[in-house]
């Protein structure tokens, strides 16, 4: 049974390891991507065209959060992957994966073909949300085999 909880831990935290050091790699292009994903969120959610928000505030500071959303990625990557505290690696996870999810796959602000595309990544990324939290919900093996079920 521990092996395919490491096994799985390994898998999953995979994801993560190498999304962040790929969007490290492409800092430009990811940071280009993310003011565009926020872009879109102010042009659906501001009263005016010309009308500042929370997301054309926080389009202000997207440097500052990118690199601390691949922070988030690598370091939760690396402790899951280790076994290193890994449920406080999988919660370093979901504060990554969880805005992700919602912000920058909004299926609901997309059309056709991209509609579709959005809405498998937000899928993909709820179902790894998913296991991330058996990750936290799991008692460790070796406390589990000394309790009296």
């Amino acid at each position: 049974m521990r092996f395919f909880i490491v096994l799985g831990r390994i898998f999953v935290s995979l994801i993560f390891i190498i999304t962040s050091l790929a969007l490290l790699s492409n800092w430009q292009i990811t940071l280009t991507g993310l003011n565009g994903a926020l872009e879109l969120w102010w042009q659906n959610t501001s009263v005016g065209p010309e009308q500042p928000n929370f997301f054309h505030a926080m389009m202000t500071i997207s440097p500052l959060l990118l690199g601390i959303a691949i922070a988030l990625a690598f370091v939760g990557g690396v402790m899951v992957f280790f076994g290193f505290y890994p449920k406080l690696g999988a919660f370093f996870l979901l504060i990554f994966l969880i805005p992700v999810t919602i912000f920058y796959h909004s299926f609901w602000y997309y059309d056709g073909i991209d509609e579709g595309r959005q809405f498998l990544d937000f899928i993909k990324n709820v179902s790894i949300i998913g296991a991330l939290l058996i990750i936290i919900g799991l008692v460790p093996y070796r406390e589990r085999n000394t309790q009296n079920d």
